[in-house]
């Protein structure tokens, strides 16, 4: 079992790797990556009846206002980050699809209001991140990790 410092620095590696991805793909610099202040993650915070994983957190702190070409196009960012879970669910409701929403989720991305990514508080630091994509009536499950969904979606052609 790992420490609370050693699971700081297997957070702050995979960041650190993502934001060199970032760079290394054109994609983004340290220039333009834009990290929320604590209040603002506070805010994202109290949409929730419980904690936010320890690698959102961190994606917060480090590019949760934007980052470059990254995910443009997508409310993955602050503020608009705000409210995307209740749009989420309105979008299952619209199409009368037979699931629902786990109560513990965590809708950290929209793109085009047809899609969204979610990831569960389920106490693990990097939980793995599930889609819905609008009429397919099910949840598809993209990555074992939040921090493994954006670091292959940062070699990704933009």
């Amino acid at each position: 079992m790992m420490d609370k410092t050693e699971q700081i620095g297997r957070h702050a590696n995979w960041i650190q790797q993502l934001t060199e991805s970032l760079e290394l793909n054109s994609v983004a610099s340290h220039g333009n990556l834009f990290g929320c202040s604590d209040e603002e993650i506070l805010r994202v915070q109290q949409q929730f009846a419980f904690e936010l994983p320890n690698a959102y957190r961190l994606f917060l702190a480090t590019m949760g206002k934007g980052a470059g070409k990254f995910f443009v196009g997508t409310d993955m960012f602050f503020p608009s980050i705000l409210g995307v879970t209740d749009d989420a669910r309105e979008l299952i409701s619209e199409d009368s699809a037979e699931i629902t929403l786990p109560d513990n989720a965590i809708v950290f991305a929209m793109h085009q209001g047809y899609q969204f990514m979610f990831m569960l508080a389920d106490g693990s630091d990097d939980p793995p991140v599930v889609s819905y994509l609008e009429r397919s009536g099910k949840f598809d499950k993209q990555s074992e990790s939040f921090s493994q969904y954006l670091l292959s979606a940062s070699n990704d052609s933009w």
